[in-house]
């Protein structure tokens, strides 16, 4: 009879795979259930933040309805959707949506992301003739918050955007893509940087050939500085000016074929609270734009010749060949728009609502 003797060694070793996986599944276990507590915790200080957000502009008089809140996401970013929410200001300006969703990711609540893909109801008196209707294939707004709570950042991007009258369906404005982005400097001074692209603009006139509906392309970047008080529209744009308002613009880039222009300076308010700036300008397709305003009758013929002229002998073909290119200072003062020492046009006078708003 022979006997076998199992060695301890030999049962520790077959033993610790198991107590290895044991030790696994635990660890994974308390991980689940630490993600289920922070996904949940988020979404409690979610709610939290957003009622508290809700009754804090009621207090201020804005009516904000919607119906219950409804929770989905799990387990990835945790989303608040506001079922049929409709906000509206005593000034008149309302906002309507079938649905307002908000998410972030567990215990990021810095880092927001505002889902507004859908159809958008707008009004605001003074601005808009009727109720608008803003339609996205894509929309959504990204907020940064700061150590205070405030935002830092936003970012808002949009695919397949239209902007028509809910009254009669004409168009006001199509966008394919286009993106925002708006940074606050916490300074004194109040400035802000705003950076905008747009791609595929559909406009709601008909231009003068050669021009198309289409702008190809608008982009710019901006900074304002100034600060502002309550107050009606009129007088919050005049305590703005008073106090040194003012844009610094950057870059902008408008792509209208056949014209081009790439255009930085500053621009302005006057005492009649009227546009003024200054402006260094290339240009291309300037002479189609002259002809374009006199087709409209923006510009009377007269003005129309002494600028061909001026802009002419100012014009360079570039060496490469291609449309005559124009560099030169643009202004705008006492409702005249110059290209250099030539007027151009007279500009519209501006006519500001009076409503009160907040700034």
């Amino acid at each position: 009879m022979t006997t076998i003797f199992a060695s301890k060694t030999d049962s520790n070793t077959r033993s610790r795979p198991h107590v290895n996986a044991l030790r696994i599944g635990v660890v994974a276990s308390i991980l689940f259930v630490g993600y289920i507590a922070a996904w949940a915790g988020t979404a409690t200080v979610l709610l939290h933040y957003t009622n508290d957000w809700i009754e804090s502009h009621r207090r201020s008089g804005l009516s904000i309805q919607h119906n219950e809140p409804i929770f989905r996401g799990f387990p990835g970013k945790v989303r608040l959707t506001l079922p049929e929410i409709n906000i509206s200001s005593p000034a008149g300006w309302t906002w309507a949506a079938p649905a307002a969703s908000v998410s972030t990711w567990p215990i990021l609540l810095n880092r927001l992301s505002i889902d507004l893909s859908g159809a958008h109801t707008l009004s605001a008196p003074g601005v808009t003739p009727s109720f608008v209707t803003i339609e996205s294939g894509h929309a959504q707004l990204d907020l940064q918050l700061g150590a205070n709570g405030g935002v830092s950042n936003i970012d808002l991007t949009v695919l397949e955007s239209t902007a028509s009258s809910t009254a009669d369906g004409d168009l006001i404005f199509s966008v394919a893509s286009g993106q925002i982005f708006g940074q606050s400097q916490n300074t004194d001074s109040q400035s802000h940087t705003v950076a905008v692209e747009a791609y595929g603009l559909h406009l709601p006139i008909t231009p003068p050939r050669p021009f198309t509906p289409i702008v190809q392309k608008l982009a710019f970047t901006a900074q304002t500085s100034g600060l502002a008080h309550s107050g009606s529209l009129v007088e919050v744009i005049d305590s703005w000016r008073t106090n040194g308002g003012a844009i610094e613009i950057g870059a902008l880039e408008i792509v209208w074929p056949p014209f081009t222009a790439a255009l930085s300076g500053t621009a302005a308010l006057d005492d009649r609270l009227q546009p003024v700036g200054a402006f260094s300008a290339r240009l291309t397709g300037f002479f189609e734009v002259v002809d374009a305003l006199v087709a409209d009758g923006t510009i009377e013929n007269k003005d129309a010749s002494m600028a061909r002229i001026v802009l002419g002998l100012l014009a360079r073909t570039p060496a490469g060949g291609g449309p005559s290119e124009l560099s030169v200072s643009l202004t705008a003062q006492d409702q005249k728009l110059y290209a250099g020492p030539v007027m151009l046009m007279e500009l519209p006078t501006v006519i500001w609502p009076k409503e009160k708003i907040d700034p």
